[in-house]
């Protein structure tokens, strides 16, 4: 999904946020960060009221004790990532998801660190792979407030990764929980 957008869309989805979301955007230092966090929330409230049946405003997020949001008293599992000018955003009815995206021309030497044995042998892109690694930490709840060095993308232990397939040089990955990662990817347009 593109997350730059005319400011009155901008406006408009921000008004679908709860004030503690809208308080939130504020904060942001970055020139367009406001704009890009705020479309990205508004869009995930948007794609999840569209499978609850509710309205954007009125839905109730909450967050693990390790920061993952849910929704309470709901079998709707998501997540969102965003990065540069572009948000991933992954729903399930069945099993925990967790997605990460990446722009184009990060540092990657820091990932280089985390690499497991296994996944230094694969040869795959660095910035793929770490893309793996925080889909995976957030599908399992905890993100990379947990070590990243923990997961080895070569062992998933009851998850399943998929590369996404993106335009413009960004990088994603999908985790599911179970053996089957099988998806589909649709572009969101606000």
């Amino acid at each position: 999904m593109q997350l730059v957008q005319e400011e009155p869309l901008v406006r408009r989805l921000r008004s679908l946020l709860p004030p503690i979301d809208r308080e939130r955007a504020d904060r942001f230092q970055r020139a367009g960060a406001a704009e890009r966090w705020t479309v990205s929330r508004a869009a995930l409230r948007i794609l999840l009221c569209a499978r609850l049946g509710c309205i954007p405003e009125d839905l109730q997020i909450e967050v693990t004790e390790h920061g993952k949001p849910y929704l309470p008293g709901s079998p709707l599992h998501f997540n969102l990532s965003h990065s540069g000018d572009r948000a991933l955003i992954a729903l399930s009815e069945a099993c925990e998801v967790g997605v990460d995206i990446e722009r184009p021309g990060r540092n990657v030497r820091a990932v280089e660190r985390t690499l497991s044995d296994g996944e230094r042998a694969t040869g795959d892109d660095l910035l793929q792979v770490w893309c793996r690694k925080e889909a995976w930490a957030k599908a399992l709840g905890g993100g990379l407030g947990w070590s990243p060095e923990r997961f080895d993308t070569t062992r998933t232990n009851g998850f399943a990764l998929a590369d996404l397939p993106l335009d413009g040089g960004y990088r994603g990955a999908l985790a599911v929980e179970g053996a089957d990662a099988s998806h589909a990817l649709r572009k969101l347009s606000l």
